[in-house]
């Protein structure tokens, strides 16, 4: 069999709800252990894109642990040399998600709220390990009515 030399290796997560209690006890331990194991099989799979797609909060005004995870999480993967997609889910606040937006950007992870003015800004070329495209995603978030 011939052994692909260039390619694409895409982590899909979704619902990571960071935030959210269960039955009154906080699952910040359980999110954390996730993390860890993202990161480490970002690693040991080399990983070139992880993609978290909707309700990465349990809700729209997260608890600061949970954005603390949030952003421990990013700096370490760009730290791997990893892209990160974001896209907003019906639990997330668009206008809490494009806060860090900006700075966010400049650790290799694209942020995708809402449906904006501007299309093109969902379309994103994701690049493989040798900085060659890999893969164009049409990043779409969670719709809101009215937009």
């Amino acid at each position: 069999m011939k052994e692909l030399k260039n390619h694409m290796r895409i982590l899909h997560t979704s619902d990571w709800h960071l935030g959210q209690n269960f039955m009154g006890k906080s699952r910040l331990d359980e999110h954390r252990q996730f993390c860890d194991w993202v990161l480490q099989q970002v690693q040991e799979q080399a990983i070139d894109a992880v993609l978290i797609v909707g309700d990465v909060f349990d809700t729209g005004a997260p608890p600061s642990y949970a954005r603390e995870l949030y952003n421990h999480f990013i700096v370490e993967l760009s730290r791997l040399n990893c892209q990160l997609v974001v896209l907003a889910g019906n639990h997330d606040s668009v206008a809490m998600l494009n806060e860090s937006k900006t700075l966010l950007a400049q650790l290799n992870t694209r942020v995708v709220a809402g449906v904006g003015d501007a299309p093109q800004e969902q379309v994103i070329v994701l690049s493989q390990a040798d900085g060659q495209p890999g893969a164009v995603l049409c990043a779409v978030p969670y719709l809101r009515p009215g937009t």
